[in-house]
């Protein structure tokens, strides 16, 4: 519907129009349904403001020059002083108020975020002193007229949890040190309604020992009036004075006014018009938080396609292994097998972050997987191998074809059936070739059961002690783990039951039944769930979809193709080394590390499980921006299809962008 639609865009597109808009009406809950007009307006306001002002780039003059000439200015002033909360102190929540969200999530009480916020500003509304401050005592104690929570235990919760999400900013810790070291009389003064003792505790549980604080409820003074500043004058009588803040008119406007040298350090919430819409609440707040630290502290360089990986596999990666882990305990999984290459870094953020199976990195490929299951069904691999080929064009001939997909030896049958193992392939000579792969099917069939028998013998000295394994790749046909099931279950009968784990697959009848008996599970979407993110996905541009996923998780190293059984064990073909997307992989891979690094280390407070709809929900978002994503990857090397491939056989991403139409 266009009112839906209306919405859509003016609320829920935009994360911070629809915080905001909830806190208004949270506040204006009763005068909300008889003016509607104001409501609209505020909306729009909202709209201007994140949409509009907040991709404004800032003057040169309102931002500090973050560099070793600026650090010497400072290192030649009397007394520098500081903001606190998300200058020298930053949260591990999106905003300030998100804390409100994490005590009604621990405590369990519903609404209680709304109810806070509204309970602030009733206390400054009512407040008797100098320049309307207030203290959380006074907070807790119109909720506690409000609700049945009791004010001490309440304001103790806040205090503790805050604690709790408190971090430094690597950036000013870094200064800060400096700057003691140098002797420097260094201030911490903020408009805040925690009092001077709590924010000195925070202050110093996170590093910042040595530092005069001064706030606003205590002296009952705010920067916002300048009687802040005014009073600190009067106390240390200094004129070579330096501030820096996040707030233009507390910090700098107000400072300047009272003749002091100020600087406006840049929020870290300013980065946030290209942050992601759309998450649950805690995840949300938590993924913002992350990335508010690492892209918009100011203090990192990070290269584009580090900041790829952190944005987009990040989270996913860290939900996947979350989710794998509640898999396993739900099918007593004794084993995971990470398939190469997709599996490559999602084995290393379970192994360092999330293990509590035994697991292992494996060899293993769709070309391997296509010739163990040719002889169940031989027109799937059709479907799957020959069709594609035939139709994508490609310009190459019918024994480059066959040499493609490992069936050179069937050349010499060619002119039994009329066919030039040099005439071009194409739709032209489909029938024939289908003709000739069925009637050739049991020797096609003896020659790929050698793939499975060294398949078999690979896997073998894995599975000692297993009943049950998890095959773990990134989607999207699930016919790697189809093919260890059969090789496993059904033709060696080697004593286990084989499992799936996807982050996504195809919309196709022919997995649907192993979704619904709960050998393939997927993550992020599949058929049995999350069914709009699977036709998202696998809608117009599927095929990019697909590889901007797996370029997150790909391995730095050559594809595997097959193995091969000799005298003496078994050797391993590889395909040709993409030298040129190694130090891309190896960068986006820097990026998944770090993420759940962060992320790890706020484990105490962050979510039980991160959903696969919002571990998904990055990708949605940097997908969606195709002229970013072609410029990224626009070089990348790419070969859709399985095969031994000739080096000019490769195109590149940008190229199947553009032929898509996805990327003009």
């Amino acid at each position: 519907m266009l009112k839906d639609k209306i919405r859509y865009y003016l609320i829920n597109q935009n994360r911070y129009v629809y915080q905001d808009y909830q806190d208004y009406l949270s506040v204006h809950k009763e005068t909300h349904w008889h003016s509607r007009k104001k409501t609209l307006i505020k909306l729009l306001k909202l709209n201007v403001k994140y949409r509009i002002f907040m991709k404004q780039k800032k003057k040169e003059s309102d931002t500090p020059v973050f560099s070793s000439s600026f650090y010497e200015k400072l290192s030649k002033a009397k007394l520098v002083s500081f903001d606190v909360f998300d200058t020298l102190i930053l949260r591990k929540t999106a905003s300030p108020t998100d804390v409100f969200y994490l005590m009604e999530a621990k405590y369990e009480f519903k609404g209680f975020r709304n109810l806070r916020i509204r309970a602030e500003l009733e206390a400054r509304k009512n407040s008797k002193k100098e320049d309307g401050e207030i203290g959380l005592e006074e907070i807790y104690e119109i909720l506690e007229r409000w609700t049945n929570l009791k004010a001490e235990e309440w304001t103790k919760r806040e205090i503790d949890m805050e604690s709790q999400v408190c971090y430094a900013n690597p950036f000013f810790k870094d200064w800060y040190e400096r700057l003691i070291s140098e002797g420097k009389t260094l201030l911490a003064i903020s408009d805040m309604y925690l009092s001077g003792e709590v924010i000195g505790e925070i202050l110093k549980r996170n590093g910042y020992t040595q530092m005069q604080v001064y706030v606003s409820s205590d002296l009952q003074k705010s920067k916002a009036s300048g009687k802040l500043y005014q009073k600190i004058k009067e106390i240390y009588g200094i004129e070579n004075w330096i501030h820096i803040g996040d707030s233009k008119h507390s910090d700098v406007k107000t400072a300047r006014t009272c003749g002091v040298e100020a600087y406006l350090y840049p929020s870290i919430r300013e980065g946030r018009q290209k942050l992601l819409t759309g998450m649950s609440v805690l995840t949300s707040t938590y993924y913002h938080a992350i990335l508010q630290e690492r892209l918009y502290s100011h203090f990192y360089e990070d290269s584009d396609y580090f900041q790829y990986g952190f944005v987009n596999g990040g989270l996913l990666a860290c939900g996947y292994c979350q989710w794998i882990g509640e898999l396993c305990r739900l099918k007593g999984i004794d084993k995971i097998f990470f398939v190469s290459r997709d599996g490559y870094i999602i084995n290393q953020v379970y192994n360092h972050f999330y293990k509590q199976v035994e697991s292992e990195y494996i060899l293993f490929s769709r070309f391997v997987s296509q010739q163990i299951l040719f002889e169940q069904n031989v027109e799937e691999y059709m479907e799957q191998v020959i069709r594609p080929r035939v139709y994508s064009g490609g310009n190459i001939s019918i024994r480059e074809f066959l040499k493609e997909i490992d069936l050179k030896f069937l050349e010499e049958y060619l002119g039994e059936y009329g066919i030039s193992k040099e005439e071009p392939l194409g739709p032209a000579v489909y029938d024939s070739l289908k003709h000739f792969i069925l009637d050739k099917k049991d020797c096609i069939g003896r020659e790929f059961a050698k793939t499975g028998i060294a398949a078999y013998e690979y896997m073998k000295e894995k599975l000692p002690g297993c009943r049950n394994i998890l095959i773990v790749d990134v989607g999207w046909n699930g016919t790697g783990v189809l093919a260890f099931k059969y090789l496993l279950e059904e033709k060696y009968k080697a004593g286990v039951k084989v499992y799936g784990a996807l982050i996504g697959s195809r919309e196709i009848s022919a997995t649907d039944i192993y979704f619904s008996k709960g050998v393939l599970n997927g993550y992020s979407f599949s058929t049995a769930h999350n069914v709009e993110l699977l036709r998202w996905h696998n809608h117009r541009y599927s095929a990019v979809h697909d590889l901007l996923v797996e370029i997150l998780f790909t391995a730095p190293h050559p594809g595997f193709l097959k193995f091969v059984s000799k005298e003496d064990g078994l050797d391993f073909l590889y395909a040709e080394e993409e030298t040129g997307n190694v130090p891309v992989i190896l960068e986006i891979h820097k990026g998944i590390l770090e993420f759940a690094r962060l992320y790890s280390k706020a484990r105490e407070i962050v979510p039980d499980r991160i959903s696969g709809r919002d571990g998904y929900a990055p990708v949605v978002n940097t997908a969606e921006n195709r002229s970013y994503c072609f410029e990224l990857f626009q070089h990348y090397e790419i070969n859709e299809l399985s095969g031994i491939f000739a080096a000019s056989r490769k195109s590149t991403l940008g190229e199947i962008m553009k032929s898509s139409g996805y990327a003009r």
